[in-house]
């Protein structure tokens, strides 16, 4: 192979890798939320535990809260904040809208791969299971957005 060749080689696995990992990163982060938007809308009181404090936080205090700001402060950067949860869900959506159906049809792809691997009782077995994971799945999240409004349970945006 030419050291052209080889070049393009290269440059095309590391390009495989780098949308592999945003693909797995994607998948993972489902649902994590991450994001500077947590804690700008509490949950209400009675959905609180007892390790959250009134503004629905689980034992972590904001970077911007430990400079001590005034009431008239964290209101506006509660409105920043809000802001900027409306524009990361749009932006999830679009990515959603874009990268879902191809990251789902990856997902089968490799499942069908797999079930081509097993005799015919083991992939009906490993369908069964595939079939009982994705319904377990589902649930989860349709409770999570029925629950929270389309939110995770700390107001940050489904992932």
């Amino acid at each position: 192979m030419t050291r052209t060749g080889v070049r393009l080689v290269t440059g095309a696995v590391i390009a495989m890798v780098l949308v592999a990992g945003l693909l797995v990163g994607f998948a993972l982060g489902r649902g994590s939320g991450a994001g500077v938007a947590a804690d700008v809308e509490p949950r209400p009181t009675e959905d609180r535990t007892e390790d959250e404090d009134e503004r629905g936080r689980r034992g972590r205090t904001p970077m911007y809260e430990q400079v001590n700001p005034t009431e008239d402060q964290l209101a506006r950067i509660d409105s920043i904040l809000a802001h900027q949860r409306s524009r990361m869900r749009e932006l999830h959506d679009e990515f959603e809208r874009e990268y879902d159906p191809r990251y789902r049809e990856l997902i089968i792809e490799t499942r069908e791969e797999i079930k081509a691997v097993f005799t015919e009782e083991q992939a009906d077995r490993y369908q069964t299971l595939l079939d009982e994971y994705d319904r377990r799945r589902a649930e989860r999240e349709e409770a999570r957005r029925r629950n929270t409004g389309g939110e995770d349970g700390d107001g940050r945006p489904n992932g």
